[in-house]
Formats: C-alpha cells, structure tokens, sequence
C-alpha cells in the first residue's frame, strides 16, 4: 500500500505560518491606541486629583488667614491712622497693608490694659506672601507668620461694605492653586467686628 501525502489546503498552510504582516500591523496600532487611552485617563485623572489637592490646600491656607484676622479683630483696641476707612473701600487696600494694636493673648482680652498689646499688620510682603507681622512694642520683638504662601499668588481687600455697621471691616482673599495645565482660583469673603475701637472715618 503506497501513502500518498496529505494535500494541504490553503487554509492549513495559513495555521502553519501564523500571523501575517497586515494582521500583526493592526495588532501593534490597536495595541497602541489602547495604551494611549490608558494614559490619557491616568493623566486626566492625575491632574484632575492634583488640581482638587491644590484647591484643597489653597481653601485651608485662606481659611486659616481669615480665622486669624477675625480673632485678632475682635481684640483691637487701636487701628492706625492709615487704616481708618469711610464707606469706600479701605485706604489700605493700594497697599495691601492693615495695621492695628491688640491682644497678645487673643483668648485673654483686657482692653483696659494695654501692657500686654502686640502691633498686628496684616500685608503683601515682597515674595508675595501674605503675612501677619507682630510686633512687641516694648521689647521689639518681631514675629512674622506667612498665612497664604506666595505660590497662591495671594490678593487681599479691606473695605468697609454698605449698609454694614460702622464698625465692620469686610475682608477678601483671593488665591490660585496651580495644578499642572489647571488653574483652580479660590476666593473667600469674610465680615468682622471691631468691638473695642472705632474705625470709621
């Protein structure tokens, strides 16, 4: 009995051989488009949780910066000259600087005492920051506290807002937190009474 070899048909030598060129070029470009879908979403994502970080940060520095002027407001027994307003926006506001004499001890308030007054001045210092300056009258003693880092970019306006009372300065912050391509600007505004001192014009 003579075996006569199998004829192969075309599509058993298609199995043998494989993949061609065609099907393996469009394997690469799929393979391709899909990665660069997945990293299109990881980077949108990326951004997307840095810029909310940012934000984050940005919202909590000026928080903290309008609960320490709040605090200090309440306890200011004098405000200098250049800080007095009418009903326009403050005259501190060209300059960005507030200045005012209060409480060491914001939680001890004697405002028949003044021994124990610090000079506060709330300012745009000239790398940006926003500061709170204290200074001890006697000793000279100076502290200096950034409240909204110069990388926000911080702005600031005093004013006094009709038809508030006379004695209520109104306070806005302004800050951008920069996140790769996104810019997330937070801004704030805050009211805050004067109870021992005048400081209408």
């Amino acid at each position: 009995m003579v075996l006569v070899p199998e004829r192969k048909t075309w599509l058993m030598i298609r199995k043998e051989l494989g993949l061609t060129l065609v099907e393996l070029i469009i394997a690469i470009v799929l393979c391709g488009v899909t990665l660069a879908a997945a990293m299109a979403g990881y980077n949108f994502i990326f951004a997307q949780t840095r810029a909310n970080i940012e934000r984050g940060n940005v919202g909590l520095q000026i928080a903290y910066a309008l609960e320490n002027i709040h605090l200090h407001t309440l306890s200011a027994v004098r405000v200098e000259n250049a800080s007095l307003f009418t009903e326009s926006p403050l005259k501190l506001s060209e300059n960005r600087t507030y200045c005012f004499e209060g409480e060491a001890d914001i939680y001890n308030i004697t405002p028949n005492k003044l021994g124990d007054n610090l000079g506060y001045c709330y300012y745009i210092d000239g790398q940006g920051n926003f500061i709170r300056n204290a200074t001890n009258p006697v000793s000279l003693e100076v502290i200096n506290e950034t409240l909204v880092d110069s990388k926000y970019n911080p702005q600031i306006l005093f004013s006094y807002v009709f038809p508030n009372e006379p004695n209520v300065l109104t306070v806005l912050i302004n800050a951008t937190g920069i996140a790769g391509r996104l810019d997330t600007q937070v801004s704030r505004q805050e009211s805050m009474s004067f109870w021992f001192t005048n400081v209408k014009e």
